[in-house]
């Protein structure tokens, strides 16, 4: 895309958030492309096993991409909602593991019922050797990884009581 074609889209578009993602994507977009440039110069060694580097480090705007990253560290990750966000996220998925977990291995009408919450592609009857129960938990990480962060906390909300659905 050009410069004029960029310049013609961002004085069409009103909302700064909107610019803000355009440009977002537009860099996503070269960043992509220029990885898959290394990608296919570097096929022979990566088939082979021969490449052990991100292949971002070997793009075009490798110096710009890491200065970006950094001021994303600085600036960004350390903004107060972000902040708050990734606090939350520890008792969100502590939480969840917790409760799956006893859920499993519980036999109490609330234990019964958070299992119930659970994917059955990711839970069984009954769990006997060490085996079964390492795969178990397994699953039951694998359940929680697989949650959008949105789900994850409105799961977290229902279980605790915090929240009821809206039905």
């Amino acid at each position: 895309m050009y410069k004029t074609d960029i310049d013609a889209i961002l004085l069409k578009t009103y909302d700064d958030r909107e610019k803000v993602a355009f440009l977002r994507s537009l860099a996503i977009s070269s960043l992509i492309g220029q990885c898959v440039e290394v990608f296919a110069e570097k096929l022979e060694k990566i088939l082979n096993g021969q490449y052990d580097i991100a292949l971002s480090d070997e793009i075009q705007k490798a110096n710009e991409l890491i200065e970006l990253k950094q001021n994303c560290r600085k600036k960004v990750y350390k903004y107060r909602k972000v902040l708050e966000i990734e606090s939350a996220g520890f008792e969100v998925i502590g939480g969840l593991l917790s409760e799956f977990l006893d859920a499993l291995k519980g036999s109490t009408e609330k234990a019964k019922k958070v299992r119930e919450l659970i994917s059955p592609h990711y839970v069984q009857d009954d769990y006997k050797t060490p085996d079964e129960w390492y795969e178990a938990i397994l699953n039951i990480v694998q359940f929680i990884a697989g949650m959008t962060d949105t789900f994850a906390i409105d799961t977290f909300r229902t279980i605790k009581g915090i929240r009821l659905p809206n039905y």
